[in-house]
């Protein structure tokens, strides 16, 4: 059975557990589809919500793209944690969460969604990487890491069936 992108991350999350020594197997940029994970947390699912990425999940059900993250893929994602989300300017997240902003929201979530299974190491080879709905974001290094846009990347390489998952601790802007 596949596990999708959205269940997977909950479920590393929620048991706080990722195993280093899993091999990459997941197929780079350019290949067709992700392979399965061997994935040890088939009880969980996408209702679950914990921290660091709670609010991330909850805009993607807000606004409907559940079924981007369940889709066959491969996708990448670049999930910010809470703290980067509330570091937002003050009534931002909640005017997107509104029903009436639904579009915005949408708009704001695909800057953290990449058609493709990109690995750390396949994204230090880039400059840059397209957004699914066409936006360039910078790719670089720094003292920290590395960075995808204005945002570096605190948890990397975290493999999905359909995809590659990276946490980071700002929200992407194009």
């Amino acid at each position: 059975m596949k596990y999708v992108i959205a269940s997977m991350i909950l479920a590393i999350l929620a048991t706080g557990c990722r195993n280093p020594d899993m091999p990459m197997d997941a197929p780079s940029h350019g290949s067709g589809g992700a392979n399965d994970a061997k994935a040890m947390f088939a009880d969980q699912t996408v209702d679950v919500q914990p921290a660091p990425v709670r609010l991330f999940f909850q805009a993607v059900t807000a606004c409907g793209m559940r079924e981007v993250l369940q889709s066959p893929g491969p996708l990448t994602i670049f999930a910010p944690t809470d703290s980067a989300l509330a570091s937002m300017p003050r009534g931002q997240l909640d005017s997107l969460m509104q029903p009436q902003n639904r579009d915005k929201l949408q708009e704001f979530v695909a800057c953290h969604v990449f058609s493709g299974a990109y690995l750390s190491k396949d994204l230090l080879a880039l400059k840059d990487i397209q957004t699914r709905d066409g936006r360039r974001l910078a790719i670089s290094t720094d003292d920290r890491g590395l960075r995808i846009g204005n945002a570096h990347i605190i948890e990397s390489d975290i493999i999905c069936s359909n995809g590659i998952i990276h946490i980071v601790d700002s929200v992407l802007t194009p």
